[in-house]
């Protein structure tokens, strides 16, 4: 997931970490029965301490971050995507799209700044949305947070304790009520729109919190905040965030990580990534493989969302399943929304992008589990073919 890793004793050694080493707010270090370190590192406050002088974090170069962009580019091509939101994006990497993005390797990019760079956001904001660079296919204005951690590994906080162990809540998230309402308000106040990672319930409230804060201080009823993942829900939280006017960027990888959801309890399947319940709700959905969490493949995706079984078979809140027609809608027009460009793109209408991808097979007019099996067979992107699938006797 990103959100926990693993290193070895040299790497401990070199940070100056061990058994007297205290777990760093929003993080912690796994450790064996007399204290010391075993190995796993959860969140980024304690992960990043494994960087040091000894062994220091590896550098990237512009010309190494452009090449791989565009490797990327060609693999979503395959893949029949022609839009994408990338949810952590430095000043740095922003030159790496700018340079990237050409017409021999296009894609439209939603620029999700991390908040870190809000200062670079607020200036590019003030230069207006950055399409003029790139034919329309780069454009700014979010702003990604994390508050709160990982579903899939096992560090979102929660209200109830964890079902595999009853004295643990997950990872507390390191910024307080109070920080995350003043960051909010301020992004807020700056006319951005916000996508805040946050998974676990206890989270997610936080989140709410904040925002129905800035709202009543600001009120802007189309500011389309966003909360990334929402994973563990429950009633009142979906009608919270219908009335505060939230998107919701829910999670599709029940297939690859449905197993990582036992930890959280059969009790609570029927509210974890609950996208049914709120389509049902009249919630904006947006589609999201979370790649590189899971893979990209949007045949695959549509699978997780209309089955919600695993590749071990278990099916995990089946009242959750959506039918092949909602599914493909969060993925194109719901995403569209969600980066407000709904006039643009989403839809195959007269005036929009042309932007589309030819399948193999119909979605709605195959089995649930035979939709990962189509294979794109051509892919457009501004009405020029960026992908097409080799012939084969």
């Amino acid at each position: 997931s990103g959100h926990v890793r693993s290193a070895n004793s040299l790497a401990y050694q070199g940070a100056g970490i061990d058994g007297d080493t205290p777990d760093p707010g929003g993080g912690g270090f796994d450790r064996d029965a007399q204290g010391e370190p075993s190995g796993v590192c959860r969140e980024m406050p304690a992960c990043l301490q494994l960087y040091s002088a000894r062994y220091p974090m590896p550098e990237r170069s512009l010309s190494g971050s452009v090449e791989q962009l565009r490797s990327v580019f060609a693999q979503l091509h395959r893949y029949g995507i022609t839009s994408i939101g990338d949810a952590y994006v430095t000043p740095g990497l922003t030159l790496a799209y700018l340079l990237a993005n050409d017409d021999e390797h296009p894609m439209r990019v939603n620029l999700m700044v991390i908040d870190e760079s809000l200062g670079f956001a607020k200036w590019l904001d003030r230069l207006g949305f950055i399409g003029w660079l790139s034919d329309e296919r780069l454009r700014s204005g979010t702003i990604k947070i994390f508050h709160g951690n990982s579903l899939s590994g096992h560090t979102t906080w929660l209200y109830e304790p964890y079902a595999d162990r009853q004295d643990y809540y997950g990872v507390p998230p390191d910024r307080s009520q109070a920080e995350l309402n003043a960051l909010v308000k301020d992004i807020h106040d700056a006319g951005l729109q916000m996508a805040i990672h946050a998974n676990g319930d206890r989270e997610i409230d936080m989140v709410l919190d904040a925002i129905e804060l800035a709202l009543e201080d600001n009120p802007k009823p189309d500011h389309r905040h966003r909360i990334e993942h929402a994973s563990v829900m429950n009633p009142a939280i979906l009608a919270r965030v219908k009335k505060l006017g939230v998107v919701l960027a829910l999670h599709s990888y029940v297939y690859e990580h449905g197993a990582k959801m036992d930890a959280y309890g059969e009790q609570r399947y029927p509210w974890m990534h609950a996208n049914r319940s709120a389509l049902e709700a009249g919630v904006p959905l947006a589609g999201n493989s979370d790649y590189p969490v899971s893979a990209a493949n949007v045949m695959i995706r549509l699978r997780s969302l209309m089955t919600r079984t695993s590749r071990e078979g278990k099916v995990y809140g089946a009242n959750q399943r959506l039918n092949a027609e909602q599914a493909i809608r969060i993925y194109t027009a719901g995403s569209a929304y969600a980066s407000f460009e709904e006039t643009r793109k989403g839809q195959l209408q007269p005036g929009y992008y042309a932007d589309f991808a030819v399948l193999s097979a119909n979605p709605a007019q195959v089995t649930a589990e035979a939709v990962s099996d189509i294979e794109v067979i051509m892919t457009v992107l501004g009405g020029r073919v960026v992908y097409e699938q080799a012939l084969t006797d």
